[in-house]
């Protein structure tokens, strides 16, 4: 396995560093965009994973893309707890009533948009 020198985690960006004197970067498009990585070849592909409540992480050598990662959870309804559970049983158990759920200051709202297609929600 090659060395990793020059680890760097920016805050809420990603992480950079040099593998075999090769800058490697992974991290968001704020963080390509600071390190003057073009991400547009890529740039519909993420949008879709992004859609679909993915977490999008871009991979670039030396200052060029060379690919993305995608991360996502699968809705798990067994492990839906506190604000999580009762919004699923309200938009689940529910419906005939006009109730759908409630969300309350979400960081980004699109990992619950697509949460809620699998389970029938409406959002």
């Amino acid at each position: 396995m090659p060395d990793a020198r020059d680890f760097d985690s920016p805050n809420g960006k990603g992480v950079t560093g040099k593998v075999d004197g090769k800058k490697v970067l992974l991290g968001n498009r704020l963080l390509m965009k600071l390190e003057g990585v073009d991400t547009s070849a890529f740039e519909e592909e993420a949008q879709q994973l992004r859609k679909d409540g993915a977490t999008v992480i871009f991979a670039a050598v030396d200052g060029s893309v060379c690919g993305l990662l995608a991360i996502a959870d699968p809705v798990k309804t067994t492990r839906l707890m506190g604000p999580d559970l009762l919004a699923f049983l309200l938009s689940c158990v529910l419906p005939g009533y006009g109730l759908v759920g409630f969300l309350t200051a979400p960081s980004n709202i699109r990992p619950w948009l697509s949460m809620s297609r699998p389970v029938g929600a409406s959002v």
